[in-house]
């Protein structure tokens, strides 16, 4: 049981990853097809999000 919880949790920290990483990477109008919250906030405030240097 303590395999599958850590298989399962690094693929979830993957998934995250990935997914930061597209928000950090994409520009504001390939976003908005996938997030259409993404207009109502400011652009550093979506990459400050995921990343850790501004």
């Amino acid at each position: 049981m303590n395999i599958a919880h850590w298989i399962v949790a690094g693929l979830l920290a993957l998934f995250y990853f990935y997914a930061g990483t597209l928000k950090v990477i994409r520009s504001r109008d390939q976003l908005r097809p996938m997030m259409a919250w993404v207009d109502r906030k400011p652009l550093p405030a979506l990459s400050m999000c995921f990343d850790p240097w501004p």
